[in-house]
């Protein structure tokens, strides 16, 4: 789990990455709990009286909670402990909420691992069926908050395309298929045979994986956001196997 805290509108907000096991629960928890202050930890401040709740916009305190008040509590960040004053959730700007969150997701989202067979460090003669598949990335799970207000972006994988660095591209669904018989020569059901002459050589291979992402918040439900997408290219080399004839 990777934490951290940035500033929005003025306001601390909490981010939140956890990357998970695919099949996880999404983005639905949000980061730190919120629980008052004992009375006697705070009537004193400086020598002054004070009050658990203050004004947002002038900073004085007041006698108790309401629109625009603001209150001292204990915020607890997955063990990480701090007194803070807590803005009003109308205080808080639910969209920059969502932007830390989405913005977040897409960045993390890691590039595919490869399980092309044959693999790149050997490459392949033409006309021999490749494998292509990915290892399982997991899923990414983002929660910002702020106060009671969160929003939370779940990256699950989806699909996979290949360019096969001639002008052919091959897409699947899910993480591909990984080779099941290495005596094969045919190519797999998520697979590519380079055939033609012009591919003999050092191929630029790109391999972009696509990601769904599902946006939920504690102020909407939930929603399909445009996919993300993470890549990785490689040389896999293809070459000829010349024909060795016997002496009549």
């Amino acid at each position: 789990m990777q934490g951290d805290t940035v500033n929005v509108y003025a306001e601390d907000v909490v981010v939140r990455t956890d990357h998970v096991a695919s099949g996880s629960a999404g983005a639905t928890s949000p980061p730190c709990t919120y629980s008052p202050v004992p009375h006697s930890e705070y009537d004193v401040v400086d020598g002054e009286a004070v009050t658990s709740y203050r004004d947002h916009a002038t900073g004085e305190y007041v006698d108790s909670p309401g629109p625009g008040v603001e209150q001292y509590m204990i915020v607890n960040c997955g063990g990480d402990v701090a007194l803070r004053w807590v803005p009003p959730p109308e205080a808080i700007d639910p969209q920059a909420l969502i932007n830390t969150a989405v913005s977040r997701v897409r960045a993390v989202v890691p590039a595919p691992a490869v399980d092309i067979s044959p693999p790149p460090d050997v490459g392949a003669p033409a006309n021999f069926g490749l494998w292509l598949a990915v290892d399982d990335p997991g899923q990414i799970n983002v929660v910002a908050q702020a106060g009671s207000v969160w929003a939370g972006a779940t990256a699950r994988f989806q699909s996979i395309r290949w360019d096969m660095g001639n002008g052919d591209v091959v897409e699947c669904d899910g993480l591909g298929t990984p080779i099941v018989d290495p005596d094969t020569d045919e190519q797999g059901p998520c697979g590519y045979t380079y055939r033609r002459s012009a591919d003999i050589g050092v191929r630029q291979v790109t391999v972009t994986g696509i990601w769904s992402v599902e946006l939920v918040t504690s102020f909407s439900g939930p929603a399909m956001l445009d996919p993300a997408t993470s890549q990785r290219t490689f040389d896999y080399e293809v070459f000829e196997i010349q024909a060795v004839g016997e002496p009549g």
